[in-house]
């Protein structure tokens, strides 16, 4: 095994090509799944390479850090970076996700029936 193969199995998440995000630095995004569905968060960072972006307020992850000469430790919060796939451009007037079941319940409504 070369060392080209182990730096790749060591390194799972990146691809080998980049890959061009329909996202970029500045951009204000909603999360569309996973625990913080709905959350609407300004991209501080994106990541082609792998495919994903790092979203202000999404996917905290708590850190403990070890005191050091030059910081002192504690617990802290970062963001992660998420699935690219996992976000969509906010509109300007729009303030919350409406999801495909929510529109086909408006549609069932017995108001249009009649």
């Amino acid at each position: 095994m070369n060392i080209r193969n182990k730096k790749q199995k060591r390194n799972r998440n990146i691809i080998t090509q980049a890959v061009k995000l329909f996202v970029k630095k500045g951009d204000t995004v909603v999360v569309l799944s996973g625990k913080d569905k709905g959350k609407k968060g300004v991209v501080l960072r994106a990541f082609p390479k792998m495919n994903k972006v790092l979203v202000e307020g999404v996917n905290m992850a708590t850190v403990y850090e070890k005191v050091s000469r030059g910081k002192a430790g504690g617990i802290l919060k970062h963001e992660m970076p998420i699935h690219a796939s996992n976000v969509k451009v906010a509109t300007k007037g729009e303030k919350k996700v409406i999801t495909k079941a929510k529109k086909e319940a408006k549609k069932e409504t017995p108001e249009e029936a009649q």
